[in-house]
């Protein structure tokens, strides 16, 4: 499913996600697994339902680190298509999270959270400098997790658009 993602194709990675899914949870739980699902989803609407979903399973199985990143994954998935979205929602539930992700040294969420953070809050609010700083946080997470296939976090833009000079750029 992770591969079929990496390369776009989402058609195909929600049903791998799917099964591994039915698969894992009577054995264990993953958030990671769960929020991949919840990426491929065709609309914002359902990426929000599948993210919350993740969320409440994670409060059952007692799992604050992933009930916090999939609260995160949540509310940026709803700023997509709420009629009047919550910035500071957003804000909140990742700074929120980032310390419980940090201690759990977990890189792939704090690559989601960084990058949703970024683009969510940052570029909203036209602080591309931070834009820019959470864009290098979320590649430097993806680089501990050893992802080849992760993109640029939103960097090129926030570079392009903030204050930093071109030379530093």
């Amino acid at each position: 499913g992770r591969r079929a993602n990496s390369r776009g194709d989402t058609r195909a990675a929600a049903p791998l996600f799917e099964r591994a899914l039915e698969v894992t949870r009577p054995l264990r739980h993953d958030v990671h697994l769960e929020l991949d699902l919840a990426d491929v989803q065709q609309t914002w609407r359902r990426r929000a339902e599948v993210a919350e979903q993740a969320a409440e399973r994670a409060r059952t199985a007692n799992d604050q680190v992933g009930e916090a990143l999939a609260l995160v994954l949540a509310a940026h998935a709803r700023f997509q298509f709420e009629d009047d979205p919550s910035v500071d929602e957003l804000e909140r539930l990742a700074h929120a999270a980032l310390p419980l992700l940090e201690h759990a040294e977990d890189h792939v969420g704090l690559a989601w959270v960084w990058f949703l953070l970024g683009q969510g809050v940052f570029n909203v609010r036209g602080r591309c400098e931070e834009w820019a700083q959470a864009a290098e946080q979320a590649l430097r997470h993806n680089q501990l997790t050893g992802d080849p296939s992760v993109g640029s976090g939103g960097l090129p833009n926030a570079l392009l658009l903030g204050p930093r000079p071109a030379d530093e750029a």
